[in-house]
């Protein structure tokens, strides 16, 4: 995942997020009581109360899924992959509200945190926006990733297949 780093910004903003919203996707589906293949299509397909973004993090929110601050976390990461899908010009993560955006999540506040413990001169990846998205959604995968797997759920990802997204 942290390869999109060095895709367009589009196309990282984009699939950043596609990552994210399967995982939550996943992590739902191993929450639910009933898990029944008919029952999990009419959710999430279609017009059905779960087929979209922000309809999943709301639920896994307030059925206590996923924690308000995760919640956060990635309805910021939604908002910034509809600035760049439904953007009629070019958007970049340098675009103020973007950056402003990434600035706000939690492991780019963290990872921005440790700047100072860099030697001046010394290259430090996270002042890119587009690194420390990319970044932010890794986390993010991972996090619901081991909460699925907590609740019994088959890991959907494999350890080593993570940094050659």
């Amino acid at each position: 995942m942290l390869r999109l780093a060095h895709e367009d910004d589009r196309t990282a903003a984009i699939v950043g997020a596609s990552f994210v919203e399967s995982s939550l996707e996943y992590l739902l589906v191993s929450s639910f009581k009933v898990r029944e293949v008919d029952l999990n299509q009419k959710l999430f397909e279609n017009r059905g109360p779960l087929s979209d973004f922000n309809s999943k993090i709301l639920v896994a929110q307030a059925f206590d899924v996923i924690s308000g601050k995760l919640a956060a976390d990635i309805q910021r990461i939604r908002r910034i992959r509809n600035c760049f899908a439904h953007a009629r010009l070019p958007v970049t993560f340098d675009e103020p509200v973007v950056a402003k955006e990434v600035s706000d999540l939690a492991a780019v506040i963290a990872v921005r945190g440790t700047r100072h413990l860099y030697r001046p001169g010394e290259s430090f990846h996270y002042d890119s926006h587009k690194t420390s998205y990319a970044l932010s959604c890794y986390i993010t995968v991972v996090l619901l990733h081991e909460q699925h797997v907590s609740r019994g759920g088959a890991p959907f990802i494999a350890p080593k297949s993570l940094s050659t997204i």
